[in-house]
Formats: structure tokens, sequence, C-alpha cells
């Protein structure tokens, strides 16, 4: 299967709702998020930049890729890219971070796989 046939049969649970309690548009979340960050007064930040974030803080807290590839949505190339140019080219003394963090995190993730693979 290429990338392009993946990507239109890809499914994932629904976790977001728009205030209609239906699934988010692709314009519709763009067009909210936009507002709640100009209303904020961040400028020059999308959406996928914060996703970009999550990458690298996950993997700051000892996330493995494959962990990230799950809970962001990203592909591994898209992982390794972000960590390649955020990640302080993956210096290990960065990346050391609060353990207590980082298996809270990693346990809930584990938690959450557990629950869609029995449900």
């Amino acid at each position: 299967m290429g990338d392009d046939e993946a990507a239109r049969v890809k499914q994932s649970p629904i976790i977001l709702l728009n205030s209609d309690n239906q699934p988010w548009t692709s314009d519709g979340f763009r067009a909210s998020f936009i507002k709640a960050r100009d209303k904020a007064g961040i400028v020059g930040v999308t959406f996928n930049d914060l996703r970009g974030t999550a990458v690298t803080r996950l993997a700051l807290e000892g996330c493995t890729e494959a962990q990230i590839v799950s809970i962001t949505g990203h592909s591994l190339n898209d992982v390794r890219s972000i960590l390649d140019a955020h990640y302080l080219h993956r210096d290990p003394e960065r990346a050391r971070c609060n353990t207590q963090t980082r298996t809270w995190i990693c346990e809930a993730h584990r938690r959450y796989c557990m629950k869609l693979n029995t449900s």
C-alpha cells in the first residue's frame, strides 16, 4: 500500500468535537484555532507548530519514536525529521528529564493503546 492510499484509509478515533457535537472540519478547526490564537495574542504560530513542539517534548520526556507517532499522528519519517531539526541534535544531556513525568506520559499512552485494543 502506498503512502497516498494509506492516508486515505487511515482511521483514528475522533477526540475533538465542535460546538455542534460534530467532528471538526479542517477549515472549521483552522478558523477556530486562529481565532483563539489571535485572542491570546500569540503571533506566527500554527496548529502544526504545536504538534511539532509536542513531538519534541514527548521525546524529551523519554517516549520512543513509535509512541510519538501513535500520539501525534505524524508519520515515522516526519517524527524523525522534526527531532533531527529541533531536538538539539538529540543531545543526551538535553534529553534527560523528570522520570516521574516521563513514566506518567508513557504509562498513559500504554493504557490508551490497551483500551483501543480491547474495544
